[in-house]
């Protein structure tokens, strides 16, 4: 598979801590984004 040069894909990944959160609320917090972009 190769490549199209119109084509972008993103992957990210965010960790975070909060020592003190609501008791409700988990201290660790992790997002993991993706995107897909078209060139025009």
């Amino acid at each position: 598979m190769t490549p199209h040069p119109r084509v972008t894909v993103g992957l990210g990944f965010n960790l975070t801590y909060d020592s003190a959160p609501p008791a409700t609320v988990p201290t660790p917090d992790t997002q993991l984004r993706t995107t897909v972009g078209v060139k025009f």
